[in-house]
């Protein structure tokens, strides 16, 4: 991605809908079948690496070119 593919959306308690594990899940804004994802507090550097490594494991599946694979695997934009 490139740094011009990003934009800023501010969030508010409204659009919370759910928390996981990981992170809190909140209903994009301005797109209202998207969501965004914050990654929850944890230790220093740990987001970054868990975010590269669900976009590299996504894009790792894009490359196999199957789109069943998408049956089930939510479009990451």
């Amino acid at each position: 991605m490139h740094s011009s593919d990003y934009c800023q959306v501010q969030l508010s308690s409204d659009q919370y809908f759910a928390k996981g594990s990981k992170r809190f899940c909140f209903v994009h804004p301005h797109k209202q079948k998207l969501c965004i994802k914050l990654m929850q507090p944890q230790e220093e550097g740990n987001i970054n690496n868990e975010n590269n490594r669900d976009i590299a494991d996504y894009l790792t599946l894009e490359k196999m070119q199957n789109s069943a694979l998408f049956d089930h695997i939510p479009k990451f934009h």
